[in-house]
């Protein structure tokens, strides 16, 4: 079951990454925006191929350090499917612990068919999948499995997508590669948006013409 929870919006970010401030960021990457600042590391106003390829590097390290980091619980290196399993459980505790103080208006640890009367009728389909009974209600035991299951979810759709070589455990060296093809993907958008000339780096006038272009809508044209 996912019942949803109160989210702070990031409409903001998305806006950036959506192109519309195009100077400011040019794509949505693995931790967000991606600035263009961030690869002018001499702040000439220009990103230089050796720029580019330097601060790539730096992103993957910092990147492949903030994974580790969440994940790595005994700092190996290698993130066993124990150490992931434990952060997507604690992930589903604080779901099973917001989703009653959303909705468990009476406080009794449960979604009583009380709690159900007085949720909107879109979200009470919801509740299907979790009410293994029928009854209308979930019991603390109901939640505690649709919380379980959550767990489960999370860490397959992890391991399928980390664990490249399938042997139950992510290294340091398959994060780096993930996040190396992330980042050259991010890097080849940036050329191919604001390297007019093809020279395989950014200038300032390019920049600038990019920035002109946006104001009127247009896109800056290739040489």
């Amino acid at each position: 079951m996912k019942l949803p929870n109160p989210t702070k919006s990031k409409r903001l970010g998305l806006i950036a990454c959506l192109g519309l401030f195009p100077v400011m960021a040019f794509a949505a990457g693995p931790q967000g925006c991606v600035p263009l600042a961030s690869f002018d590391t001499d702040g000439d106003g220009a990103i230089t191929a050796d720029e580019l390829a330097s601060s790539s590097a730096t992103q993957v390290a910092d990147q492949v350090a903030a994974f580790l980091a969440k994940y790595d619980d005994d700092a190996d290196g290698t993130i066993s499917t124990a150490e992931a399993e434990a952060v997507f459980a604690y992930i589903s505790a604080d779901w099973l612990e917001d989703t009653l103080a959303f909705y468990d208006t009476d406080g009794d640890g449960a979604i009583t068919p009380a709690d159900y009367t007085k949720l909107p009728k879109s979200l009470r389909p919801l509740l299907a999948d979790a009410d293994v009974d029928g009854d209308t209600s979930l019991s603390a035991a109901e939640l505690q499995a649709a919380a379980d299951e959550q767990t489960s979810e999370r860490l397959a759709r992890f391991l399928v997508k980390y664990d490249t070589d399938s042997d139950g455990s992510v290294t340091t060296a398959e994060i780096t590669a993930i996040y190396q093809t992330q980042v050259s993907s991010q890097v080849t958008a940036l050329l191919a948006k604001y390297d007019t000339d093809g020279d395989g780096a950014i200038s300032a006038a390019e920049i600038q013409a990019a920035a002109t272009s946006s104001k009127r809508g247009q896109r800056p044209s290739k040489h």
